[in-house]
């Protein structure tokens, strides 16, 4: 029989209950208020225009899209959206990141409280918004905290290694940042950290990754390293010289830039080669540590670093210092330049036997001569260690030999390093280039118009570059021949690299150029074919700044046009490079090769001269004789080039 609640019971279970109930009321008050303050931040958020404003937009990666309105940020990853379409709605993502960090729990060792874990976000909206800490409590942030105090940042310095042909993800160069410490000096940069983006793959193929990288086929992702890492990669194992630039942003431009960085850690981007690369990411991190200069806005097509490096210390007192970093290779060349051919003869010899007979002459040289012989062949043999990969069974022997036979010598001052180069590689001429000229082919006038978005050729401009070294991308020429009333493509190259190292006792490099384009071509009927055209082969210095180099050309053509479809030919190269003074390159050469299927043989000789007129602008003279058979063929022409 079911009994009576009698007024006793009752009271007792209302005093039970009291307690609770009130929680649970000041629960639903305190839910209620910060329902209340979040409604009130996202009205004043939206009245104040901020998912609009430039310093949001570049928090969340987001940019105009190219042809519908709004916008979808560059990052990749879920986790970075707290909105289900915040990639494409930045109002939407931030009211979703207002209202995150409202939500409880305090952080652990697997996990970040979202103030945290967007703790650049939080700081800018604090900063507009005005946050009260009574309604918005702040979560102490232990594990940045943790992490910004060992980095212990007092200035950054951004890091240019020079470009390097022999790896496709660098033939542009490369771009870093370095966060230097309050504690350290210019003997202890090396144990900086440095803040990198970088295609994440294991792809050692340079063709396949170069037409990956072309068109995003690799995730690429931020890293923060120490910088000895980076400076073992770019200066030991890849050889390339390196430029630092200390960069003048204040203290809390610092702190933002690391909060952005934080931001950053586990969010992928999709990875192009010419545009969303290691620069162009590091120019919209820097675009949050200094708003205002929309750096990235720049580079809407294609970023090439010494581009982004040029734009980034165009600010007036923006660059602080400019530091060079030699490779090795550049010591061990400057070493080599400063004995006698003998003696650098000797120095590689006693890196190889530096107990036979080659330490004996050593020993009987002057003192001087003997310690410089003795340290170069020290060098060079931890050069080739890296460059060559060999065993430490061949390497440790002979170092602990030219070790001790050092310590046999007397003492003797530090090697000179190598002087910086009178031209940085940020003061070199603009990547893009526009030319005008005229000119005739077989007595018949022509006006041509080239144009180049990217990057350097043999001859333009040398100062600032690496001498050698071609790489153009999209290079397109026509040609308007009046008396005939008629437009001409000459060509559309989608590449076009050259690399011509010198080979000398110490380094053997292989020279090698390859193309590929569309090109009017003579020994197709003046016919414009698909082409590819490659190479291989040596270069020597004959004199200071003037090489002469050696190649066998392989040479495809393709087009319906022709008997089968296709030709094929190949012969030799032969030519010569020269840098003259500051203003003058000039190149020379003359090449011969048979087409199959066109049973057609034909020999060329060409001669170019490029003349500096001032840091935009350059001359250039042009002239090329063609045989094909019995038939001469005489072009030639002068035009302007633009830089910029």
């Amino acid at each position: 029989m079911r009994q009576e609640a009698t007024p006793a019971h009752a009271g007792v279970a209302f005093f039970v209950m009291r307690p609770l109930l009130l929680f649970v009321f000041l629960l639903s008050c305190a839910g209620l208020a910060r329902a209340d303050y979040l409604n009130e931040l996202q009205a004043a958020a939206r009245s104040a225009g901020l998912a609009g404003q430039r310093e949001w937009l570049d928090l969340g990666h987001w940019r105009p899209n190219a042809l519908l309105p709004g916008y979808t940020s560059l990052a990749d990853a879920p986790g970075f959206f707290l909105a289900p379409g915040g990639k494409i709605d930045p109002e939407a993502e931030l009211d979703a990141t207002l209202a995150a960090f409202f939500g409880p729990g305090e952080e652990t060792p697997t996990w970040q409280h979202p103030q945290c874990r967007f703790i650049a976000r939080y700081a800018w909206l604090k900063e507009r918004l005005a946050f009260d800490p009574a309604r918005l409590p702040e979560k102490h942030c232990a594990r940045f905290e943790a992490w910004h105090a060992a980095i212990d940042p007092r200035q950054v310095t951004l890091i240019f290694p020079a470009a390097y042909l022999n790896n496709p993800s660098s033939s542009f160069g490369h771009t870093l940042l370095r966060v230097d410490n309050t504690q350290q000096s210019e003997a202890t940069r090396l144990y900086s950290y440095a803040i990198n983006f970088a295609a994440e793959t294991d792809e050692t193929n340079g063709v396949v990754f170069a037409a990956k990288g072309l068109f995003g086929g690799y995730p690429g992702l931020f890293s923060i390293t120490p910088y000895y890492e980076k400076v073992k990669e770019y200066n030991d194992l890849e050889n390339r010289d390196i430029w630092e630039y200390e960069l003048a942003f204040t203290p809390a431009e610092t702190r933002r830039l690391l909060e952005h960085a934080w931001e950053l850690g586990q969010v992928n981007f999709d990875y192009y080669f010419l545009s969303e690369n290691c620069s162009y990411q590091l120019v919209a991190l820097m675009d949050v540590a200094r708003p205002g200069r929309h750096l990235a806005d720049r580079f809407p097509g294609w970023a090439i670093p010494s581009d982004t490096v040029r734009a980034t210390l165009e600010e007036e007192g923006f660059l602080r210092r400019a530091h060079y970093r030699p490779s090795n290779a550049t010591l061990i060349r400057h070493r080599v330049a400063g004995l006698t051919p003998p003696l650098a003869r000797l120095a590689r010899e006693l890196a190889a036997d530096p107990e036979g007979e080659p330490r004996t002459r050593t020993l009987a040289l002057a003192p001087v001569q003997a310690v410089a012989v003795t340290e170069l062949a020290y060098d060079y043999l931890q050069y080739r260690r890296v460059d060559e990969d060999l065993p430490r069974d061949y390497v440790a022997p002979r170092a602990l030999a030219l070790l001790r036979l050092r310590s046999t010598l007397p003492a003797a001052d530090a090697p000179v390093s190598p002087p910086a180069p009178a031209v940085r590689p940020d003061q070199g001429h603009g990547t893009a280039r526009v030319a005008l000229g005229a000119g005739a082919r077989d007595g018949e006038g022509f006006t041509e118009l080239r144009v180049r978005p990217a990057y350097h050729d043999l001859i333009d401009p040398q100062a600032g570059y690496a001498p050698g070294a071609q790489i153009n991308f999209f290079d397109l020429a026509g040609r308007w021949y009046p008396d005939q009333d008629d437009f001409e493509l000459r060509w559309f190259r989608f590449v076009d690299i050259v690399s011509l190292s010198p080979r000398d006792d110490f380094f053997q490099p292989l020279s090698w150029r390859i193309t590929a384009a569309f090109e009017n071509r003579a020994v197709a009927g003046d016919e414009v074919v698909f082409t590819v055209n490659g190479g291989a082969g040596g270069t020597w210095e004959w004199r200071p700044n003037v090489y002469a180099f050696a190649m066998l050309e392989a040479d495809v053509l393709a087009d319906d046009s022709l008997p089968k479809g296709y030709s094929l030919a190949a012969g030799p190269l032969l030519g010569v490079y020269a840098n003259v003074g500051d203003d003058l390159n000039l190149l020379a050469g003359a090449r011969a090769r048979r087409y199959t299927e066109l049973w057609t043989n034909e020999t060329e000789v060409f001669a170019q001269a490029g003349f500096t007129l001032a840091d935009h602008m350059a001359l250039r003279l042009e002239l090329r004789a063609t045989r094909l058979e019995h038939t001469d063929l005489i072009d030639g022409g002068l035009s302007l080039h633009w830089y910029f």
